[in-house]
């Protein structure tokens, strides 16, 4: 009976250190698809939202058609995918934008217009054939002033 204690911590300790972990945003980005390690992983454009969260446009985890934008943090000194937003292009015929989703943080959506982006917005072109582009609108860096 004394032995089931420390034989169960140490199945509990191994079960808890047996996942992968990653250094860069981009190691984390890799690991989402370990079930086809082959696969080529083709990143578009990175944003920072800040030291410890980064939006990375990219293709070829499920397939090498459909475009994503991972939501990659890090906690202590690892990073992890914490969301992916399948980013196919817009759902509705639109002459300007359209946001798809939104977050605390970000919000994530399509522009259509040539217009440049403003100081919290990068825009990530993935198939120049397209008509679109992904659009990152970055809450973070929004300047609030009061009167």
């Amino acid at each position: 009976m004394k032995w089931l204690t420390p034989l169960f911590l140490l199945f509990v300790l191994l079960g808890c250190n047996s996942g992968e972990s990653a250094t860069t945003p981009e190691e984390a980005l890799s690991l989402i698809d370990e079930a086809h390690e082959n696969r080529e992983i083709e990143i578009y454009g990175i944003h920072q939202l800040n030291e410890d969260a980064v939006l990375i446009a990219f293709r070829g985890a499920m397939n090498d058609s459909d475009s994503w934008v991972a939501d990659v943090r890090q906690t202590d000194a690892n990073w992890a995918v914490k969301e992916i937003y399948q980013m196919n292009g817009p759902f509705e015929e639109t002459n300007d934008e359209e946001i798809t989703f939104t977050t605390d943080q970000f919000a994530l959506g399509y522009v259509i217009n040539d217009a440049g982006a403003k100081e919290n917005e990068t825009m990530i072109t993935i198939d120049a054939t397209q008509d679109w582009r992904i659009l990152i609108r970055d809450f973070s860096t929004i300047v609030v002033s009061a009167k």
